[in-house]
């Protein structure tokens, strides 16, 4: 069973007993990628989870929503590296971790690779 993500206010999240509905408060401090150190109880029919779903992603710098995700791209950097070292074969290292997907946040700029955390 999961409990499913309601909302949150500074220092909780709400989340939601997908058995019976009820609403109960989950220390933010206590959760990672969903899952909860302890498990939760609801209080009114005693199920029980460690895990929340449907937790929004959001800027870890700003709280902002508004993110966008691409490929990272050519790395000229490591391209001029890897010519300088091998020569023009090492000119193909521009494109090592180029599928690596970043996560950009349109309110503030911060940027972190996806799968990674913040």
């Amino acid at each position: 069973m999961f409990m499913i993500y309601a909302g949150e206010d500074v220092l909780y999240y709400n989340v939601q007993c997908e058995e019976c509905g009820n609403i109960i408060k989950v220390n933010k401090g206590y959760v990672k990628n969903g899952i909860v150190d302890y498990v939760v109880k609801c209080d009114k029919c005693n199920k029980a989870s460690d895990k929340i779903k449907n937790i929004p992603l959001k800027c870890p710098r700003c709280g902002s929503f508004q993110l966008t995700a691409n490929n990272k791209g050519f790395s000229l950097g490591k391209a001029v590296a890897g010519g300088i070292a091998f020569g023009a074969v090492g000119l193909l290292g521009g494109f090592i971790g180029s599928k690596d997907v970043m996560i950009t946040c349109l309110q503030c700029g911060h940027k972190w690779k996806a799968g990674k955390g913040y």
